[in-house]
């Protein structure tokens, strides 16, 4: 049969395989009306998008977009995954049905939009086929999966039976998935107006949308909304290649929907030039396309999406790859949050896993569009940059099923929205079962179990691991597991649960695992988190632990070796620094010992500050002023030692027992920018990072800048914030010469207001000869501003008994903690304890009041001393339940108001100090309907 001359060919395949296809089609392709065909098209869809079309048919039985897939060998999957294995090797999609389905609708709401269709009536249904070419294949998708699927057409012959395909599709309809009749006119008349709106759509091959800065765009390797991803070549080193996000702008979009788009791609962006980490797909350039926003990222042609890559492995996964998994992605997370930086979108398909041949795979997040960076502004590199309110724009159905159910409303931003992500992914790496199909079934799954419950689909899962996924996935964020730090503390529970205690001899410290052995005989407790250039441990050798820091790769040895250097001076002995024990080498990996500072000796508990801070907001008074004075002095002793620090920020300061005390001291430790170069204005932490280096004169890192640091941190442990310029999105060095930072006083502890207010307003004054001239003046202000908290007459000032009876003796159940006369540190200890009233203070018991969290020992014996007055006095009151529930540490939580009846939260109510006034009594009973005058 000669071949059919109504046959358009845009550009021939430059792939053999994809010929053969489409000449096996054309052959058999009738050559008379009504019947029509296009091969090798591109168009640009209204949304921006670039889709390539292999064929699209006309004929009397329908409109066929054909998507041509002639990988040969074994298919199989279903309908989310296909799998093909070819002469032993595996590679996983997504059913390409899906794409197809949507680049259907995208090229049929094109052709309806041209001229030939106006008054003409309405376009066909316009259905995806995909047609697996390859002679050979054999084809396991069975059900859903084989819906539109077509191989080649053959006759019987032999023992081969017949079988309808590709031609009997769309001549016939004999298809599975295809209704037997066809929706719309497929007639001559049709035909020749759908010829016409092909030519008015502009239907070409166009190389100039194709190519982005200097890469060629060569194949679509993902999509998802507002986005393109494209494997591509430098244009003069073909062996150079990068993926290429393009953000795509509808033709026509409104003006906030260009912006949104916009700042998506910006976003990503800033958001990934300070993060550098192995995890983390490191992007490269930011660039405007005619088509919108473009980035360029690294590219690995062997890796493969974690969705994929757990579709394709099945079973085969051992506990220690699904362990090691879960480990590296949660150690991502931390470091992070540790820049402040929230994902917000994470899920297994925005994380890529290479090694894939090797003992360990590895992973890579990506896809950062929906995350923010908190922060004040600085230059370049250190810009907060703000959460989107548009999740549901720019994440798919597929995603938002390991969401957190408060991730796609506008008001909720923080951590809570990650950890329970990781929940979500653990679940899914575990169990090999998807969480949900989308965020509605989700949904539906927590309302009845108040967190995943992972033994429902994985039979003898271990409690620990129970825990771990149904903790980090309750629906109710205040009773969800508080970070990424605890999440990996639970996940060390789970591999000793699941793992044997025999581990091997390894040599390189990044794949170290707990109860590993390292060259030198030192034995890993746990992994304590892996950053951009080395991966920390817990070691112990000989009895003794120790922490070690190692670079995670050969090239990163320098940098290490130089903070080795840096730490072993004589001049860093000091008790607010960490103790440096020894130099090492494992293998071809340089590294160091130093003596761990542990917030819980017998737990072997570390702690940064960061964490603390995440899990508990700012601190009590009296932490907050022996913090300060530890900080402040260790960098007066830098100060005059001469040494820098350059990132000082609550996550690399420890919190601990120093030497034989039991008080919690900081410790200063992670000194590898110590050596960057004073031009280097970048180096440091967004947020903690003085934002007007540049302006400096020449611009260079100063000393200003490392107590600028020591400022914000300090400004954190009062506030559980970051104090911000301006906007806050601006960037400080561009406001106007007269504007200030902003002090938020209110977030301050009422008695420390005043003074504190004055100390950050001289610590981050514009101009820098106005700040504090060296740390030793700004350790002296910070200890003046806690001298004036026990003023006389309060209780703390009288240690004689029979005076504290005096000032007490007219106390009530119902008088406020404020009225007694107690020592400010007292009364904001007590507060935060949720202990508003003497009915309150008596029926805590005592051994609770001695070990409330973050007190000193002072503040304990006064209230101690109060308590035993008030009970002479008083009496044991009757109250229906304690207000500070007992717990198995010594940290003490907020009242659970959920389970206190109506009288008791309305007596709660009622007592409030007398400063808050008889106004605003009345109002509230008023409002809870107590008033006698309407009763």
């Amino acid at each position: 049969m000669a071949k059919a001359t109504n046959w358009t060919t845009a550009s021939e395949s430059k792939f053999p395989w994809e010929r053969d296809a489409l000449d096996f089609v054309r052959e058999l392709f009738p050559g008379r009306d009504p019947y029509r065909a296009w091969a090798n098209f591109e168009f640009i869809a209204d949304d921006g998008s670039v889709n390539e079309v292999d064929l699209l048919v006309f004929t009397p039985q329908g409109f066929f977009l054909i998507e041509i897939k002639s990988r040969p060998g074994r298919l199989f999957g279903d309908a989310g995954t296909w799998t093909w294995e070819t002469d032993g090797k595996f590679s996983t999609v997504d059913n390409p049905l899906m794409l197809a389905n949507l680049k259907a609708k995208k090229l049929r709401s094109l052709l309806q939009k041209q001229k030939a269709f106006k008054k003409k009536g309405q376009l066909p249904f316009l259905e995806a086929l995909i047609f697996c070419s390859a002679p050979d294949l054999k084809c396991e998708l069975q059900g859903n999966a084989r819906h539109r699927v077509c191989l080649r057409d053959r006759e019987a012959a032999g023992d081969k039976k017949a079988r309808a395909g590709i031609l009997a599709a769309i001549m016939r309809r004999e298809c599975s998935g295809l209704d037997s009749y066809a929706r719309g006119t497929h007639d001559r008349p049709m035909a020749k107006v759908i010829s016409q709106a092909m030519d008015q759509a502009g239907i070409r091959p166009s190389q100039r949308m194709r190519k982005v800065s200097d890469y060629q765009l060569e194949q679509l390797i993902d999509e998802g909304p507002g986005y393109q991803d494209w494997i591509a070549s430098h244009s003069q080193v073909a062996e150079s290649k990068r993926r290429v996000r393009l953000y795509l702008v509808r033709t026509e979009a409104t003006p906030e929907d260009r912006s949104t788009i916009q700042r998506a791609a910006l976003r990503e962006f800033q958001i990934l030039e300070t993060l550098e980490h192995p995890g983390i797909l490191r992007a490269f350039n930011f660039t405007e396309h005619e088509l919108g926003p473009a980035l360029l990222f690294e590219h690995d042609v062997l890796s493969m999406r974690l969705d994929h890559y757990l579709a394709q492995q099945k079973d085969k996964l051992s506990i220690e790859t699904q362990l090691d998994l879960i480990r590296q992605i949660a150690e991502v997370v931390r470091y992070a949050h540790d820049k402040k930086v929230i994902h917000r979108g994470l899920c297994p398909q925005s994380i890529l896993v290479s090694n894939l041949d090797g003992d360990r795979p590895r992973i890579k997040i990506f896809n950062w569009q929906v995350g923010y960076r908190q922060g004040t502004t600085s230059s370049g590199v250190s810009r907060a940059v703000s959460a989107t309110s548009h999740v549901d724009r720019l994440v798919d159905d597929a995603a938002t099923a390991y969401m957190a159910p408060e991730a796609l409303t506008e008001a909720n931003t923080g951590e809570h929205l990650d950890v329970f992500s990781l929940g979500a992914i653990a679940y899914h790496i575990f169990s090999g079962v998807k969480p949900a199909a989308s965020a509605v079934e989700l949904s539906e799954k927590l309302r009845e179990t108040k967190g995943l419950q992972i033994s429902s689909v994985l039979n003898g899962a271990s409690e620990w691991l129970q825990e771990l996924v149904r903790y980090a996935t309750n629906p109710v964020v205040p009773d969800r597991m508080g970070g990424a730090a605890d999440f990996l503390g639970i996940l060390d529970e789970v591999e000793n649960d699941l793992t044997e205690p025999d581990h091997d001899y390894i040599d390189d410290p990044s794949l170290a695992a707990i109860g590993d052995l390292l060259p030198g005989g030192y034995t890993v407790v746990r992994r304590l988190g892996q950053g951009g250039c080395s991966v920390a441990l817990l070691v112990e050798r000989d009895g003794q632990d120790y922490v070690l820091k190692v670079a995670n790769d050969p090239g990163q040895n320098d940098r290490v070796a130089d903070e080795a250097d840096v730490l072993s001076k004589e001049e860093m002995r000091h008790p607010c620094i960490v103790d440096f024990v020894d130099s090492l080498e494992i293998g071809q990996y340089r590294g160091f010992l130093m003596r761990p500072v542990y917030a819980e000796k017998e737990k072997r508990v570390i702690e940064t500050l960061g964490h603390r801070l995440r899990k508990e907001g700012r601190l009590h008074i009296d932490l907050l002023q022996r913090f300060g004075e530890d900080l402040l002095g260790v960098v007066n002793h830098l100060e005059e030692q001469g040494i820098p620090h350059k990132d000082i920020k609550p996550d690399n300061i420890a919190v601990g027992m120093v030497g034989r005390g039991s008080k919690l001291h900081l410790v200063l430790f992670d000194f590898s920018l110590s050596r960057t170069a004073a031009e280097n204005i970048r180096a440091g932490t967004t947020g903690y990072l003085d934002p007007l280096l540049p302006l400096r004169k020449p611009a260079r890192w100063d000393l200003h800048a490392e107590r600028y640091s020591a400022a914000m941190t300090l400004y954190e442990l009062a506030s559980g914030t970051l104090a911000k310029w301006g906007d806050g999105n601006t960037d400080p060095s561009h406001l106007s010469p007269d504007t200030e930072i902003t002090i938020d006083a209110e977030l301050f502890d009422p008695a420390l207001r005043e003074p504190l207010t004055e100390f950050f307003s001289q610590a981050f004054r514009r101009d820098i000869s106005e700040r504090f001239d060296n740390a030793e003046e700004m350790l002296r202000s910070w200890r003046e501003s806690f001298s004036g908290l026990d003023s006389t007459g309060t209780l703390s000032d009288h240690t004689d008994e029979s005076q504290l009876r005096e000032l007490l003796a007219c106390a009530t159940f119902d008088t406020t903690i404020g009225e007694l006369g107690l020592g400010t540190r007292a009364t904001n200890a007590l507060d935060r304890a949720n202990i508003l009233t003497v009915e309150d203070l008596l029926t805590v018991p005592m051994r609770r009041l001695l070990r409330l969290r973050g007190v000193g020992n002072k503040t304990r014996r006064e209230i101690a001393a109060a308590v035993k007055i008030l009970r002479d006095l008083l009496g044991k009151p009757e109250k229906e339940q304690p207000l500070v529930p007992e717990t198995s540490d010594s940290e003490t939580e907020a009242v659970d108001v959920a389970n206190l009846s109506v009288d008791l939260l309305a007596d709660r109510l009622l007592k409030t100090g007398g400063r808050d006034g008889d106004t605003f009594q009345r109002s509230v009973r008023l409002l809870l309907g107590l008033d006698p005058e309407l009763t």
